[in-house]
């Protein structure tokens, strides 16, 4: 509230609110266009798009989550035998053939990848009653940022003492005459204080972002696993979106997947 005030009654003239009058956040004063929880979903999954690093490819709900476990690199969607009866789409390391050598990870269907999920959520739910006390413990680890505020305390502290000593010197030389030798060295010293300073600021208030981030995400997949059944014996592609941050596949045909609580489920193929 007060973003804008009225300067001049009579004249009915507004300004933007830069300090003059107080201004007010009031919060729940209407409903939210979109529910904060699926706000929230939408936006830890555009975090997770952009953690990355590279263009999103959203044309299939398998895209950007399926990890080559020899090299780190994602597999792609194929087509073998696209003009004739035996069409067959399939997914592969994208660095499988690169620099001329063949990669040692397997090559799997959609069903495989189905058949797969479908093994690793009934394990996961298998144990969901343990799996979400132990995600809870993390919440409240994560949820404790006491040191970095006294950190982001200091740090703050730091910034406004050399603000402060850096503006009595410049007073301090108007008064007595610039020594201009002086002047740029102790200015610059001051500089590179601040510098420094803000730098560890910025960092640690990113870290504690952060670190309330991963407890809201973890919380979001508590409530998530609590509402899911037992027992999945069909392909859900909701549950998929939902539950699963990437998964891994090796050499070996070990199936590693990572689920958004920062649980992780091994399973082998058949």
């Amino acid at each position: 509230m007060q973003k804008t005030f009225t300067v001049d009654f009579l004249t009915k003239k507004h300004k933007v609110n830069e300090g003059e009058v107080s201004q007010f956040y009031v919060k729940g004063n209407h409903d939210a266009i979109i529910p904060p929880p699926e706000f929230d979903k939408v936006q830890a999954e555009l975090a997770r798009r952009k953690s990355i690093g590279r263009g999103y490819s959203g044309g299939s709900i398998f895209a950007s989550r399926l990890v080559c476990g020899d090299c780190g690199g994602y597999y792609g969607q194929k087509v073998w035998h696209s003009n004739d009866p035996y069409r067959k789409v399939i997914w592969r390391c994208n660095r499988k053939y690169g620099k001329g050598e063949k990669g040692g990870t397997p090559t799997l269907t959609e069903e495989v990848i189905k058949a797969l999920f479908l093994k690793a959520y009934n394990l996961l739910m298998a144990d969901r009653e343990s799996i979400a006390e132990d995600c809870q413990v993390l919440s409240d680890m994560s949820g404790d940022t006491t040191a970095f505020d006294k950190k982001i305390a200091a740090a703050q502290k730091e910034i406004a003492d050399v603000v402060a000593r850096n503006s009595a010197f410049i007073h301090s030389q108007k008064a007595s005459g610039y020594n201009l030798a002086e002047f740029e060295k102790t200015t610059s010293a001051y500089d590179e204080r601040y510098l420094k300073a803000k730098a560890r600021l910025e960092k640690l208030q990113a870290e504690r972002q952060e670190r309330l981030a991963r407890k809201q995400a973890v919380e979001r997949f508590i409530e998530d696993l609590l509402k899911q059944p037992l027992v999945l014996e069909q392909w859900d592609d909701q549950l998929w979106n939902l539950l699963v941050q990437k998964m891994v596949v090796s050499g070996d045909g070990t199936v590693v997947f990572e689920f958004k609580g920062e649980n992780r489920i091994t399973v082998k193929m058949d």
